[in-house]
């Protein structure tokens, strides 16, 4: 989960028309933490970034085509230090535009539950720097 100043970065996926955070995969000989910050700059562009700390770390499964699905997920708290950008780097099946919201805001939009849970966590943990 990026922030900037107040705001939070939130990932709106045009085609299914819900916000949602960067994710992605870990490669080969990359760490977790090196894998935010890749998938946080193809995802939304924004490239000058600093990792916080580790957030959360969950597992959930889904069907698609008769298989099911396991994805284990990171997730970092992330200072964008600028809002330089460089070109987004998409997958085929990616619609995303970059919003940034207010963590009341952010709360309200984000579709799954453990984005809004993650949410709180990270207000909480900024107020108390």
């Amino acid at each position: 989960m990026a922030f900037y100043n107040d705001k939070v970065l939130f990932l709106y996926d045009k085609k299914y028309r819900h916000c949602a955070l960067p994710q992605g995969k870990v490669k080969s000989g990359e760490r977790s933490r090196e894998t935010a910050l890749r998938e946080l700059a193809e995802e939304t562009g924004y490239c000058d970034a600093q990792v916080i700390r580790k957030i959360k770390q969950y597992q959930y499964h889904y069907q698609l085509d008769g298989q099911i699905i396991y994805k284990q997920i990171r997730v970092f708290l992330v200072k964008l230090l600028s809002l330089k950008k460089k070109a987004k780097e998409l997958e085929e099946h990616e619609f995303y535009t970059n919003k940034f919201f207010s963590f009341n805001e952010v709360e309200e939009k984000a579709k799954y539950e453990v984005d809004k849970q993650m949410v709180r966590m990270v207000k909480k943990y900024l107020k108390k720097r």
